[in-house]
């Protein structure tokens, strides 16, 4: 295997949490639970718990330096590759707010795993599309879903 490019760039962006943000989605959590209890689902009162308690713990974990690469067979991000023949199209979502939080969104052929987000802040976005145009097309209207953007803005 080829490696034509590669960077290193933090797993995502750590934000970091105060007090009160860990007190409110305790309560929310705690709160749907109850409700769930109260109307006798109790298997989702359980799973609301759990799941509460899993975001909790993992929200203070710092993110891992992960290594990004493009090569000759596919793009490889930290432990997972995904090969050329997998992967359907691209493009860079350029951070425009002077943040220089760039992403390359690849679209899979995957029903499970429909869009891959690559942090790539620390490269140069014209650089990545001059080796990708190579084996993919660009699709300039692929973005980052809605859900996720607010989901980053809630520091999740």
């Amino acid at each position: 295997m080829n490696v034509l490019l590669h960077w290193k760039v933090l797993e995502y962006k750590h934000r970091e949490k105060s007090t009160d943000w860990y007190w409110t989605v305790g309560l929310i959590g705690l709160c749907i639970a109850i409700a769930a209890f109260f109307f006798k689902n109790n298997l989702f009162g359980i799973l609301i718990l759990l799941s509460t308690g899993i975001l909790l713990s993992s929200a203070s974990r710092k993110p891992e330096v992960i290594i990004c690469e493009i090569s000759d067979r596919g793009v490889r991000a930290g432990k997972l590759f995904y090969p050329f023949e997998n992967l359907e199209t691209f493009n860079i979502d350029i951070d425009h707010s002077g943040n220089e939080e760039h992403q390359l969104l690849l679209k899979s052929k995957k029903l499970l795993s429909p869009l891959i987000i690559v942090p790539a802040d620390s490269i140069d976005p014209d650089m990545i599309k001059q080796f990708l145009t190579k084996k993919l097309k660009v699709e300039e209207g692929l973005s980052e879903h809605e859900a996720s953007k607010v989901m980053k803005h809630l520091g999740f």
